[in-house]
């Protein structure tokens, strides 16, 4: 009979020390402390952000950058280190100065993305105080490029954040008195219409519709749906969609999110889940909200089902599974439109990926619905997110709506690790 080895008994850091210090032959110690000389240096400028965030900061620092120049009348062809002396000047009340310069500057020239609020001249404080955090950011690094000492946080924060208050003051909270809008059926059901009669593509039309009834029903994210700024390939696939044939016209899909907001690609920095939805046909009166029969329309209209040809073939077929083409399961489930909305664009890109939809047209596109149905308040698609929200608490309690809706980890008392099927596989999304 074997005998199982035990594995080796972990050592104090202390009880690793006096090891290196037995086992020293005059190079173990020299070779271990370079090693961490090495990597102490390499650690400088290291940073450790988001990818979304860091694109964020360097933005903003171009756009610092640029207002320095027309500030202070610099030559425009004038390279990065050179204006960084100018934008980044050693007496810090000068910094201070040119800080605060240029958050009034944004705030008073820089219109707001939100463009059915009644505030489309300005930016809100939220969008603001990421102006403040990038600043914040970039002045200890550039002094510490030049070995200058660059202001205290503290400072830094409180003179940024005075000026950011009293421009508020003085011209107006775009956040004040703006409602969060939810959107329910009866809305869901107006914009469905709308873009059906309206749209000069039954293609596009009914993209869209698909989206806002997938989103009325999961409480997803548009960045789940389509891709994001710094995320060019993370968009929803026809191999995340599993279709389920009960007969009779009577369809079940299964879809993986695998792209959620708090998913992270480093371990140390965050876990990394897929959110599975089973989403069944609904009842005959509620069919426009059915998501299986869209996502099924929009494969049969490009031929992508194994077999399948016309409706008639889906609604007889006796196979328990709708199976998408292999040469198909890497293409989009929603495509980018076509210039005045003529259709949508199948073709390859110049770096040869496809033209998916973005989150950012999107939301374009369910803002632009919603004004152009006369609502008061502006819509995006995370108004279906919060009704969606709103009724998931009262069905199943606010620790499992965090789960559904992949809010942050830090949000919830425990993490799915398997999928939403096996935690939840009595609740019917």
């Amino acid at each position: 009979m074997l005998t199982p080895v035990p594995p080796p008994k972990r050592r104090s850091i202390a009880e690793q020390i006096d090891r290196y210090e037995e086992q020293d032959d005059g190079s173990l110690i020299f070779d271990i402390i370079a090693d961490i000389t090495d990597d102490e240096k390499a650690s400088y400028g290291f940073r450790h952000h988001a990818p979304s965030t860091q694109a964020r900061q360097d933005r903003h620092l171009v756009e610092y950058r640029k207002y320095v120049k027309l500030r202070k009348r610099l030559d425009p062809n004038l390279n990065d280190d050179e204006t960084d002396v100018h934008a980044f000047p050693e007496k810090h009340a000068d910094l201070l100065r040119l800080l605060r310069e240029f958050i009034v500057f944004v705030f008073t020239h820089t219109k707001g993305r939100i463009r059915n609020s009644g505030h489309v001249e300005r930016i809100t404080y939220k969008s603001l105080g990421q102006f403040r955090g990038s600043l914040s950011f970039w002045v200890p690094r550039k002094f510490a490029d030049r070995n200058l000492e660059p202001p205290r946080p503290a400072v830094l924060f409180n003179s940024m954040t005075e000026q950011m208050r009293y421009v508020q003051c003085k011209y107006g909270n775009p956040n004040r008195g703006r409602r969060l809008a939810g959107l329910g059926l009866v809305e869901l059901r107006q914009l469905v219409e709308h873009a059906m009669t309206t749209s000069r593509s039954v293609e596009i039309a009914e993209q869209f519709s698909a989206i806002c009834c997938l989103a009325r029903q999961t409480a997803i994210r548009p960045g789940s749906i389509g891709w994001s700024k710094g995320k060019r390939e993370n968009y929803l696939r026809w191999k995340d969609c599993k279709f389920v044939n009960y007969g009779g016209g009577n369809w079940t899909v299964i879809i993986s999110f695998k792209h959620l907001k708090t998913n992270k690609d480093d371990p140390q920095a965050g876990t990394w889940r897929t959110l599975d939805c089973y989403l069944e046909s609904p009842n005959e009166p509620n069919l426009i909200f059915s998501v299986p029969h869209r996502l099924l329309m929009m494969a049969l209209r490009h031929g992508k089902i194994v077999g399948m040809n016309s409706i008639n073939d889906l609604v007889k077929s006796r196979l328990a599974h709708f199976t998408i083409k292999p040469e198909h399961m890497d293409d989009p489930v929603f495509y980018a439109g076509l210039p005045g909305g003529r259709g949508i664009d199948t073709s390859l890109d110049k770096a040869g990926l496809p033209r998916a939809l973005s989150s950012q047209q999107i939301t374009a596109w369910v803002s632009a619905q919603g004004r152009a149905l006369g609502y008061t308040d502006p819509i995006t698609l995370y108004s279906f997110r919060r009704r969606a929200a709103t009724d998931l608490v009262d069905r199943v309690g606010f620790a499992m709506t965090r789960e559904i809706m992949g809010h942050a980890p830090g949000s919830c008392k425990f993490i799915i690790t398997s999928s939403m099927h096996e935690n939840i596989a009595h609740i019917s999304l």
